[in-house]
């Protein structure tokens, strides 16, 4: 069984941390166009002040607790041993 569902967790960083990752979201959905991306503040803080980066996104959709995923992804600037380095 293939996974369908990719959840990225972003956990610390600020407004322009995002942006920087932003084209990622693009890159990634090309690459794994039968994967369905979802993309999770792990603080509530941070999801209300940058949720608008998502307004219209075709690439990610903002996770639910609704959502099983197959795959996780921890997302943090802070963190040294980041998934995604």
């Amino acid at each position: 069984m293939s996974a369908k569902n990719v959840l990225i967790q972003y956990g610390t960083g600020g407004l322009g941390d995002l942006f920087i990752i932003t084209p990622f979201f693009k890159d990634f959905a090309q690459q794994y166009p039968d994967k369905k991306l979802y993309f999770h503040f792990k603080y509530q803080f941070i999801r209300d002040r940058y949720i608008q980066v998502f307004d219209n996104n075709p690439y990610f959709h903002l996770y639910t607790n609704d959502i099983n995923p197959d795959i996780f992804v921890d997302f943090n600037w802070s963190d040294k041993d980041n998934e995604l380095e």
